[in-house]
């Protein structure tokens, strides 16, 4: 039986490749007796164990087997393609990814902890899988010379520095300009001199990279801050048991662990635990495929597995045990194995995950176990300019099954990586939750708890940057906005008028025709109904009130609510829904969906279920309807020909008698149906019906924002912020009318008429009257740049100067003329202007007046006396200015200059 190997690199189930994975197998009071359980097929002779001092050795041997195994599983699955033309000729089993084994309901502890294992053989040996390449890169690791088994990973093994070659066209295929930056000469000469490889590059190399993270400097800082991991991201392996997520995606350890899980024999068990250096065993040789020896070591392996596995299995808390935990003034809703209390930031996960990357761009797979990672990868993609490479991926981890309660549990972390990505799914989702929550506490006006802390219903709050913060607040405050509108509509007197209920306006049509008249029935009649309209209308607003109260119907609700948000609140922040929902005053509870799935009860379609209809129908139908009925007769009796008025055909029964009233005057049920039609975008308002995925455990927040508030989303988001800020703005006028003035406010007023609109004989008239509104001769309208001075067919060009054509085209006398075009009222310095313009058309008397006042102030400024005329005065600030001037029409001429270039 042939031997088909694979070239995936996930291990399958049952250990069936020359895959070594080393056991750990421990007596309890003695020291650890180490067995390697895995064998090869390739090699019958491990190295010399039982000596300390060989321990090195072992290591080195360990990674280059596994190297040399992966190597020769793609070579023989290339050699069996070419054998074989069956599809099948390969054991599916043997060729599957990760994702593969996930949908296929693989999640045995042993896969995951084999396919974890074969991951970190992969980085160790990452020269040997990435080996081709014209891009020498180079990745140095922290030195450790101190306590260095706390600097190891889960078998016990230290991290060296790593150099391999990736393809400089793939680099520049994710259209990084980090990349290309580093391409570039400038930077090359510096790398390989640093390397020292200016005069001698290895063959077939023509670029250097040195992805070595800064050891200090803002660069560093600034890369630390981007991978700093959140306290959310940290707890997210719990999610395994709180949210039955596969622990494929979240129970991953990090880099850098201290679980001491199968040791690697003789390196792994470190002489300050107590336990002494485990000796290595002679690797036994076997078949490959002999299933009762794989059985019979895999059953040693999942003892030892089991118990490791026990020891991080949480039961999810309920609220109960929460309550229960905060009376006994205990914080820690379950308890944390030490070794997940991982530090936010690792420079050693810094560089493993800088290698995964450059897999994840030369092709290769990446096994994303764990949100550290994940968060790790989407950091190093935002500093490398690469955020395509790591997109694919990361959305199928966050949008895989249960998975997607990240977005619910961590909505800070969701929409960070949704702006880094582009993910519309996921930043629609996370912002429509920080929305509310943000809402629900602008809204509050009770200080019962530190709402910067925490949310109302208990979440512990994560940290935005500015830009993502900035939206989010305004697009609450355009939420919290719309829904304090709302009481109004059911409280106002006029809700009815504004709904347009036809049962409504039936009786506003009968108050017009009563109040016609001035009989004494008439008023009567008219008081009557009167009475009866103010009863319908109290009885509306009667009923929005009781539903701000709660619903009995909802406790049960909030019960199965509290259960999902017992899985992620500490016990310090928990409280019921119930009690939360009581302190909640009415704009923060219409931020909540159970008043408006209470109003379609109130006014149900099925009139034996309508709430408002049974208490209308023993109120209103009573005294007061029987009451305005009367009247109405009364006035018909005395004046019969009043039916045959068509303003009066609406008190009357068609179907009876022609002078029958209509009984009941008021169809209760008819305006019953109508209410819950108008009433139907706010009765309907809490139900998601583009909310994918569908945020369950988030269901007590309405989350169904509008498009006013989705606006302030990207374009690729479906929102309709361009990066301009318009969005931010308030809306502009009409484009029919011009600007008064510079931006960047925008000022609404008249436009002086141009003189493409105008006849050329009166543009001498124009000139010499008082226009309000903008004196700018060229201004462009605001509608596809086309000018206001030319026909509206005529567009400016942006590099050509309006007011030269326009006075091109008029003449060179308009342009003199438009000079002394009288200015707004508005503007102090533009009367000024104008006393010294029409002082140039005054006669000789009056030209001589201005000459002497100018003349006197040029004394006074030489002489010092600054009482003789008034400086604050704008006509003699100007006069004052042209002293020097040889003639008042030059001093004009240069004054308007100067105000106006």
């Amino acid at each position: 039986m042939d031997v088909r190997m694979y070239d995936d690199p996930w291990p399958v189930t049952s250990r069936r490749a020359s895959i070594i994975v080393p056991e750990m197998v421990q007596d309890q009071g003695s020291s650890s007796v180490s067995q390697d359980t895995t064998v090869s097929a390739e090699n019958t002779q491990g190295p010399a164990h039982n000596q300390e001092q060989e321990a090195e050795n072992y290591l080195s041997w360990l990674i280059e087997e596994n190297s040399r195994a992966l190597r020769d599983a793609a070579d023989s699955t290339t050699r069996l393609r070419d054998e074989d033309d069956d599809e099948n000729y390969i054991n599916p089993g043997l060729k599957l990814s990760q994702w593969a084994k996930v949908m296929q309901g693989l999640s045995s502890d042993e896969a995951i902890l084999t396919s974890r294992f074969v991951e970190l053989c992969r980085l160790r040996s990452i020269s040997a899988e990435l080996d081709k390449g014209d891009t020498l890169v180079f990745i140095d690791y922290p030195e450790i010379k101190r306590r260095y088994s706390e600097q190891t990973d889960c078998y016990g093994i230290r991290y060296s520095s790593q150099k391999f070659r990736v393809h400089s066209e793939k680099l520049l295929a994710t259209g990084s300009t980090k990349f290309a930056e580093m391409l570039n000469p400038t930077y090359q000469f510096r790398i390989q001199r640093r390397r020292k490889l200016t005069k001698s590059l290895p063959e077939g190399i023509k670029y250097v990279l040195d992805l070595t993270p800064p050891s200090e400097g803002d660069d560093l800082v600034f890369q630390m801050t981007q991978l700093s991991l959140t306290p959310g991201i940290i707890k997210w392996w719990a999610a395994n048991d709180l949210h039955k997520v596969t622990s494929w995606l979240v129970t991953g350890h990090d880099d850098i662990c201290s679980c001491g899980q199968r040791p690697i024999p003789g390196w792994g068990v470190p002489k300050e635990d107590g336990k002494g250096k485990a000796q290595a065993q002679n690797v036994s040789e076997e078949p490959i495929l002999n299933n009762d020896s794989n059985n019979n070591t895999n059953n040693a392996g999942n003892d030892n597995e089991k118990d490791s596995t026990n020891s991080e299995k949480i039961t999810p808390p309920t609220s109960h045990d929460l309550i229960s935990k905060k009376m006994h003034g205990i914080n820690r809703p379950y308890e944390t194995p030490k070794y997940r209390n991982i530090p936010d930031y690792c420079p050693t996960r810094h560089r493993n995950n800088i290698i995964r990357l450059l897999m994840m761009i030369e092709g290769h797979d990446v096994m994303l176990d764990s949100a550290n990672r994940v968060w790790t990868l989407v950091g190093l993609a935002k500093i490398f300019d690469c955020p395509s490479v790591v997109r694919d991926p990361v959305t199928q981890w966050i949008m895989y099954n249960e998975n997607t309660r990240f977005i619910e549990v961590l909505p800070e972390e969701a929409l960070q990586i949704g702006f880094a990505l582009e993910l519309a799914q996921v930043t629609q989702c996370a912002f429509r939750i920080l929305v509310n929550e943000l809402a629900l506490k602008e809204a509050s006006t009770s200080s019962g708890r530190d709402l910067n802390r925490v949310t109302i219903f208990g979440r512990r709050l994560g940290n935005l940057d500015d830009e993502l913060h900035n939206i989010v607040q305004h697009a609450a405050r355009a939420l919290v906005e719309r829904v304090s509108m709302i009481p109004e509509a059911f409280t106002s007197e006029f809700s009815l008028d504004c709904w347009m209920v036809e049962e409504w306006i039936n009786l506003r049509k009968m108050e017009s025709a009563l109040a016609e008249e001035v009989s004494a029935s008439c008023v009567v009649a008219l008081e009557s109904l009167r009475v009866l309209m103010t009863g319908i209308q109290t009885s509306i607003k009667h009923s929005f009130e009781r539903l701000t109260v709660g619903d009995e119907n909802s406790l049960s609700a909030f019960v199965s609510m509290d259960e999902d948000r017992a899985t992620y609140v500490l016990p310090e922040d928990f409280e019921s829904l119930e009690d939360i929902e009581q302190s909640l005053n009415l704009t923060q509870r219409l931020l909540c969906p159970f008043i408006y799935r209470q109003l379609g009860d109130v006014w149900n379609i099925n009139v034996g279920e309508s709430q408002w209809l049974s208490e209308a129908t023993s109120g209103l139908s009573g005294p007061l309807m029987a009451r305005a009925r009367n009247g109405v007769e009364q006035v018909l009796y005395a004046k019969p020909f009043k039916a045959s008025i068509p303003s009066w055909w609406v008190f009357l029964d068609h179907l009876g008698e022609p002078l029958s009233v209509k009984d009941p005057l008021v169809d209760l049920s008819a305006l019953n149906r109508q209410i819950h039609a108008a009433i139907l975008p706010y009765s309907s308002s809490w139900v998601r019906f583009d909310i994918e995925p569908s945020l369950n455990i988030t269901r007590h927040m309405l989350l169904t924002l509008d498009n006013n508030e989705l606006k302030f989303l990207p374009l690729w988001a479906g929102g309709c912020n361009d990066g301009t800020g318009g969005v931010f703005e308030a809306e502009l006028p009409p484009a029919s009318w011009g600007p008064n003035g510079p931006g960047p406010a925008y000022h609404t007023g008249n436009t002086i008429p141009s003189t493409s609109s105008v006849s050329g004989s009166l543009t001498h008239e124009f000139s010499t009257m008082k226009f309000k509104g903008s004196t700018v001769v060229g201004s462009l309208d605001a509608q596809d740049s086309i000018s206001t001075v030319y026909a509206p067919g005529h567009v400016i060009a942006d590099n050509v100067s309006i007011a030269s054509e326009s006075f091109d085209a008029d003449g060179p006398e308009n342009y003199q003329e438009a000079r002394f075009v009288i200015p707004a009222d508005h503007q102090d310095t533009g009367r000024a202007v104008d006393m010294m313009v029409e002082s140039l058309h005054s006669d000789a008397d009056t030209a001589s007046v201005v000459t002497d006042m100018a003349a006197t102030v040029s004394n006074n400024d030489s002489s010092g006396d600054e009482d003789v005329m008034n400086i604050d005065d704008p006509a003699t600030q100007v006069i004052a200015q042209s002293d020097e001037s040889d003639t008042e029409s030059d001093a004009t001429l240069e004054v308007w200059e100067n105000i106006w270039p």
